[in-house]
């Protein structure tokens, strides 16, 4: 978000971490390689301050990351029972959406260990995206819908429009 550093994802089992001080020439930075699987998915927070990082072993990886600085890994979720397939922060970075393969979305509500999976998709979700005042999340499946749902502070997500 800052647009000083781009992660990448890769089915080697890592993520890279690039220095983007000279645009024409990327750095490598940080290399995270504690995934036992492929990386499907990477996102930095809006606030910067988190990384997380999804893949096939079933599990996001949450870091505190301070620019620079090696990440040092804060959490492990196994929120999926066949790969996550994306990810992405609501832009208050109070919530963590994991779209997963196996058709579920599941919202980690990273101030606490509250979590909510939803299985309203008939096939893989893959994609999942915030409005800007994180009040609605939308999601994409192969089952060739999008869902749109209501989120609020330790409340269940509410389906409001396939």
């Amino acid at each position: 978000p800052d647009s000083k550093y781009l992660a990448t994802s890769s089915y080697d089992k890592h993520v890279r971490i690039y220095s983007l001080d000279n645009t024409s020439r990327p750095t490598l930075q940080h290399t995270l390689s504690d995934a036992s699987a492929g990386v499907s998915s990477v996102v930095f927070s809006p606030d910067s301050q988190l990384l997380a990082t999804g893949s096939i072993d079933m599990n996001v990886r949450l870091y505190s990351w301070a620019g620079g600085s090696s990440p040092a890994l804060r959490r492990t979720f196994t929120v999926a029972t066949q790969g996550v397939s994306a990810l992405a922060f609501s832009p208050d970075s109070k919530f963590l959406a994991v779209a997963s393969y196996a058709s579920n979305v599941t919202i980690l509500e990273l101030s606490s260990t509250q979590r909510y999976t939803l299985s309203d998709a008939a096939d893989s979700v893959a994609s999942v995206a915030f409005s800007r005042d994180a009040k609605l999340f939308a999601t994409g499946s192969w089952d060739s819908k999008a869902r749109v749902y209501s989120l609020g502070e330790s409340q269940p997500p509410e389906l409001l429009a396939t």
